[in-house]
């Protein structure tokens, strides 16, 4: 069942930007964020890095921590927004149909923060090869949606519509970006192929579902606990769709912004001696 009152709903945040265009601008600071922007000096905010510097995974891995600080006020000459706090309109995850915990659950207006305070643990890029690798480590990852639950946990039946916050501390992640050339009005362009999320852990995850069983706050209290005391069953569960999600989106909105800035700009000594040297 839907959650009538949360389909089409809009989100009362503060923010009240495109989606899909700030998740696209946050895709290519990870990628390339120290991309080199026309009509903007973006050296005057990040290092610009050379792909023959024998420190360039460590150039790119400064790079991208000083544009994830710019997530929270955006960077207006270069026509960045504000990225922390982000919304989804609709996000969809589960924990499959077979064992203890069966849950299907909706996530309306879904508003996320804490991404920009992401830590740069690591970098191995191979930008000839189109090849990129972060590792990122967030200490406070929180989303609050609009919900809707349906399913079971460890034999307790379960259904309801509201708020959830879920908290994730301590978390590390890794996304893996391979591309190729794509020639595009006279310029090579990044053309995403593959673009993969692993969780690689997290400390600890804290959920807080709201108005379970119509407001009964005895069994909702009853199941926010054994879900809290179960959170590490539960993350797992619910890892390989979130992963999947994350990638899917990504990899959509990847597609849609790779003719934004030309290859040729992001590093320039790859194209030294070519008619696209900038």
């Amino acid at each position: 069942m839907v959650c009538e009152r949360c389909r089409g709903r809009r989100t009362n945040s503060p923010y009240p930007m495109d989606f899909e265009r700030m998740a696209a601008i946050c895709f290519l600071a990870l990628v390339v964020s120290f991309l080199q922007i026309a009509d903007a000096k973006l050296s005057d905010y990040t290092d610009i890095c050379r792909t023959k510097d024998p420190n360039l995974n460590d150039c790119l891995r400064k790079s991208a921590q000083k544009m994830f600080g710019y997530m929270k006020t955006g960077i207006k000459e270069l026509k960045m927004p504000i990225m922390d706090p982000y919304v989804a309109p609709e996000l969809e995850m589960g924990t499959g149909a077979d064992g203890p915990m069966s849950l299907k659950f909706t996530l309306f207006n879904a508003t996320h923060t804490g991404f920009s305070k992401s830590k740069v643990k690591k970098v191995e890029a191979n930008p000839a090869k189109y090849s990129f690798d972060y590792t990122l480590f967030i200490p406070k990852f929180e989303v609050v949606a609009d919900y809707d639950i349906l399913g079971k946990l460890i034999m307790m039946p379960v259904h309801g519509q509201g708020v959830v916050n879920t908290t994730l501390y301590d978390l590390e992640t890794k996304w893996k970006v391979r591309g190729e050339p794509e020639e595009f009005e006279g310029k090579t362009y990044f053309k995403t192929t593959k673009l993969e999320q692993e969780i690689l852990g997290v400390k600890k995850v804290v959920f807080n579902f709201g108005n379970l069983f119509n407001g009964n706050k005895e069994m909702s209290d009853m199941f926010n606990k054994l879900v809290n005391d179960n959170w590490e069953e539960l993350f797992k569960q619910l890892k390989s769709s979130m992963e999947k999600n994350s990638a899917g989106l990504m990899m959509k909105l990847a597609k849609k912004s790779q003719h934004v800035v030309p290859y040729s700009e992001v590093f320039p000594d790859l194209f030294e001696g070519t008619p696209e040297a900038y």
